[in-house]
């Protein structure tokens, strides 16, 4: 199991706090040097999360490069390019685990996946 985070994210904080409370080992991979890849994004498009779930819509980066509307006429290929070339367009944390992925912690979905 691994988890994209970023250091000063509260969700990510708390998402590891959750973690560590289960007894759940994780590798931790800073998400600013080491996006997800391709295939981990497909991942989370095939777990039930939307192209623009997948973005961190509040992140300056994301506003920085005007997103919000260029998201309009990309393809899914490209934006998932866009995301796994810039950790900071993902939404986090971004949990890889069992063949499923997890975006942005929700306590409720990551204990119906996780246990």
């Amino acid at each position: 199991m691994k988890i994209y985070a970023h250091k000063t994210c509260g969700s990510c904080k708390k998402a590891l706090k959750w973690l560590a409370a289960k007894g759940l080992e994780v590798d931790a991979i800073a998400i600013a040097e080491n996006p997800p890849q391709l295939g981990e994004l497909q991942l989370a498009l095939d777990s039930g999360y939307t192209l623009k779930q997948l973005f961190n819509t509040s992140g300056q980066e994301y506003r920085r490069r005007d997103m919000k509307h260029k998201l309009l006429t990309m393809s899914n290929e490209e934006a998932l390019s866009e995301l796994a070339a810039s950790g900071m367009l993902v939404k986090r944390p971004f949990l890889i685990a069992d063949g499923h992925a997890l975006v942005g912690f929700k306590e409720e979905a990551w204990t119906e996946v996780l246990g």
